[in-house]
This record gives C-alpha cells, structure tokens and sequence, in this order.
C-alpha cells in the first residue's frame, strides 16, 4: 500500500523509521483535487439526484456519473435532518470513497494499496542478504545516505521484501471488545473467506500476487485486492464498527464488504455482518455498512483529537505513526 501499514515498511529496522521522520523531503503521492459533486436530492423511490463537474444526473445505487459511482444511500434518522450518499471511484485501484450531502463531500477517504510481492533483483540495492547480513558496517544505509540529497520513502523500503510469512498477516477490532479478528496472507479470516464469491481468488493467493492497504489514511479498515490486471479486479474492505452487539464484549462485529470490478466499472458489490450469509440472513443492506463505516471514523477521530500532533513531509509517514497508535489502542482492552 501507498501509505501507513505497509508490508514493505513493517520489515524496516527503527534506524530507517526514525531517518524517514527526520528527512524533510521524501516521494509523495499524486496531487488529488477533491471532486466537484454534490447531492441535490433523493427521492422516494431512491432515485439520487447529484451534480458534477457542471453535469447534473439522476442515479440509481450501482449507476455512475463521470468515474463515481453510487454506492448507498444514508437516509436520515431524525425528521428534518438531510440525507446523504456513498460514490466511490473504481477507475482507479486507488481511487476514494466521499460521502456526500447537498453542501458537498464531507468525507473524502482515499484508498491505498501496495503489492505482497517483489522482483528479487530489486532487493537489497543489488546485493544478495547474505552481503548485507554478514557486512560489518550498515551497507544499505552508508550507500543510500553517500547519495546527494536526502533519502526517498520509496527508495528505502524498496530494499526489502514485504513480511507475509506471518500467523497474523494484520487485524482489525475496537477498543471496548476482548475480541480481535485476524487474518491470514490474503484477507481470510476464521469466519470468512472472500474466495467463494470469486474463484480466481485461489490461484491469485497461491501465486502470492495479492495487493493490500487501507481506506481513510490512517484508519483500520483494511481492504485486500486481487488483481486479473489494471482494469479487472475483486477488492474486499474490511473493519470492525464501534459498537457491541447485544452487550457482548467477547465476540467483535465486522463488516465486509466484496466488490468485482471490470472494465473499470463495478459489477457487484456484495455486504457481509460478520459472517457469510445464513437464513433467514441472506442478504445484508448496503445502507448499515456505510453508516457503521462513517460511525467508525468519526469516533476514531474523535479518541485522538486531544493527542499530540506531529507534522512529518511524507505523509505516509504521518499517517503509518497514527495507524500505529490505532493499532496499539485496539488491542489494549479497558486501558
């Protein structure tokens, strides 16, 4: 993934983690301009009617404007409040989810997303590990450091291998539950396994071709793609809402969520409450994804908002410390 939780970025020693904080210039990602859409209403029947860029539409959910697509609608609780809506933009495999209302996006979260896998000539600056473990001096660093300028993200983690060999590839949970889901190398999890609702995800894992990140920069919300190439692809987002069902602290909820993509257009999505679909359950509604998803972000970032800020010039880098502070907090129950 482009940024926080990166594979490549967990096998760095504390000495690159702590050079990468104190270099002021590092790669950054490409300059984002936030969309130009807004919600003018939503009907009845469900029919959303928005502008874009100028153009004006009216969408049912899985229909697109321009590269966004509807993906639910967020209908009010209350009398009187507005409605708001979900688009995401799948021309991209790194494109954002907003959430929409009649004043504009209000919620603009991006994706991120890094390959499990490298060319083995690409590692090590060229040396082979046996070079770099038996060196008596710090080889990696004393070539990229005699450089002129100052060291670049992207250079240093291409370096080493990404870490997928692990009993706990990553996780997901809250603060409140004993309860932490963990995941296999490629997103299966003890109570689900995206592979049922497209088979080519077998083949993908076994060749180790996955790709991974995040949703919302630094937020725990996980997402896992298995890509047939730049234009066809099934993504899985997952994370844990902040909230405990029927009192019960020992089992986590979860959200799923399994998209196909083809053509660069989305053919389904499909929503997933904690486990695969049973009677009388079987299907789950777009609509409590999205509002436990936002729910979700909200009181992350509400638990931080008296913590200290640090300000870093490689954003991922800002954004893998907060990840990391997340991460910690998730997994220390009642501290």
């Amino acid at each position: 993934m482009k940024i926080i939780r990166s594979t490549r970025f967990n096998s760095l020693p504390f000495f690159w983690l702590l050079g990468l904080l104190l270099f002021p210039t590092f790669g950054t990602a490409t300059d984002y301009a936030p969309p130009n859409l807004r919600l003018v209403g939503v009907a009845p029947s469900g029919a959303v009617e928005v502008l874009w860029a100028g153009q004006h539409a009216i969408l049912g959910e899985g229909q697109a404007i321009g590269p966004w697509t509807l993906m639910g609608i967020i209908r009010p609780v209350q009398a009187g409040k507005p409605s708001s809506v979900v688009f995401e933009n799948f021309k991209d495999q790194m494109g954002h989810m907003l959430f929409v209302d009649t004043r504009g996006a209000f919620a603009d979260l991006a994706k991120s997303l890094e390959p499990t896998f490298a060319n083995p000539a690409s590692l090590y600056r060229g040396h082979t590990l046996k070079e770099v473990m038996e060196s008596d001096h710090d080889l990696l660093g004393g070539e990229i450091l005699a450089k002129p300028g100052d060291p670049e993200y992207d250079e240093v983690a291409a370096c080493f291998p990404p870490l997928t060999k692990m009993r706990t590839y990553t996780f997901v949970g809250t603060h409140e539950t004993i309860d932490k889901l963990g995941f296999e190398y490629g997103g299966r999890t003890p109570s689900f396994n995206p592979a049922p609702y497209d088979p080519q995800i077998v083949n993908i894992l076994k060749e180790g071709k996955v790709w991974d990140g995040l949703v919302g920069g630094w937020l725990p919300i996980v997402r896992f793609v298995y890509p047939q190439d730049q234009n066809n692809w099934t993504e899985m987002i997952v994370f844990a809402p902040l909230h405990i069902e029927n009192g019960n602290d020992r089992i986590q909820p979860v959200w799923y969520r399994v998209s196909r993509v083809e053509k660069q257009s989305l053919k389904w999505s499909r929503y997933f409450d904690s486990y695969h679909p049973y009677p009388p359950h079987m299907k789950f509604p777009a609509v409590s994804f999205y509002v436990d998803l936002l729910a979700m972000r909200d009181g992350w970032r509400a638990a931080l908002r008296s913590g200290m800020k640090i300000s870093v010039p490689d954003q991922r880098v800002a954004d893998q410390a907060v990840n990391a502070l997340v991460r910690d907090m998730i997994t220390r129950v009642g501290a």
